[in-house]
């Protein structure tokens, strides 16, 4: 999925102060989450990422302009797929309800909202949301106590922030009882858990923690860590371009556990975005079909 290219590229918004997750709000985290990413969107309009990640679409149906922040959870695919939304804004409750529900022009019908308090509400299919609603009224706290400690922790230290379990693990669900899939087996089971967060300002920074199975397979990757910009550069993209300006990464491992960082200054950023929008104007102008150089 797009927003996990590029260490989640919907992280990397303008900044914002982050936004906490209480412990009760943490017990509304299904126990089957294989995903959970939060995205702050206040003063995201005026980010340069804008124009290479609008986040327009994502906010259809959801008040925009109100809310503060989203939190979208995904659960395991044998468990249905099941997705939670939680959205939380100062105005939530009293304005997403009724907005777009009698708009003409509305693109799409608003999203069913179940308020958990003023400014906090959830959607998302009925079996997910009915379940989260049952342990937020019982106040009985997280049923992954261990998964909740990690949500507050990287929403008290990043603007926005994504944890990712078993992330490679999906990709060969399918598959696995496929003959001949026996390393694409072992190679899904590599990655155990990514945690990624970002601190925004005149300088982005970016950093990700990715826990691997084994110590050797941790080393192993922090190896290649350091041709990440190079990989990226393989494909056209925003993440292509962006590499190109990324400045003071650094990769290394200990025990089980890569650590990655880097930085990217906002003004680089910009005169970037703006130079990516004039080479598709003019291919667009020219009437070619070529993608734009990197």
């Amino acid at each position: 999925m797009r927003i996990v290219a590029f260490v989640a590229a919907g992280l990397l918004v303008s900044f914002a102060s982050a936004q906490s997750v209480s412990p009760r709000l943490a017990s509304v985290i299904p126990p089957d989450t294989v995903l959970i990413y939060s995205i702050n969107l206040e003063r995201y309009a005026d980010s340069a990422l804008q124009l290479f990640y609008p986040m327009a679409g994502a906010s259809v149906g959801y008040c925009p302009g109100k809310l503060r922040q989203i939190i979208t959870v995904e659960r395991m695919p044998n468990a249905g797929g099941g997705k939670l939304t939680i959205l939380r804004g100062g105005s939530l409750a009293s304005a997403c309800m009724s907005t777009d529900e009698s708009s003409e022009t509305a693109l799409i019908p608003p999203p069913k909202l179940t308020v958990l308090e003023t400014g906090t509400a959830i959607t998302g299919d009925q079996d997910t949301v009915r379940s989260a609603l049952e342990r937020w009224q019982q106040q009985a706290g997280p049923v992954d106590g261990d998964l909740a400690a990690e949500v507050r922790r990287i929403s008290e230290t990043y603007d926005n922030w994504l944890i990712a379990i078993r992330p490679l693990h999906a990709m060969a669900e399918d598959q696995l009882s496929m003959s001949h899939r026996s390393y694409r087996s072992q190679f899904a089971d590599v990655v155990q858990e990514v945690r990624a967060g970002v601190r925004l300002g005149k300088i982005i920074e970016v950093e990700a923690e990715v826990e691997m199975k084994t110590a050797e397979d941790a080393t192993a990757a922090a190896g290649l860590g350091r041709w990440l910009r190079g990989l990226l550069q393989t494909r056209w993209g925003p993440e292509a371009a962006l590499a190109e300006v990324a400045e003071n990464l650094g990769v290394k491992a200990t025990g089980n556990m890569v650590s990655l960082a880097f930085t990217l200054d906002s003004a680089k950023v910009q005169e970037l975005a703006e130079e990516w929008r004039a080479r598709e104007e003019a291919l667009t102008q020219g009437g070619g079909d070529e993608q734009p150089a990197n």
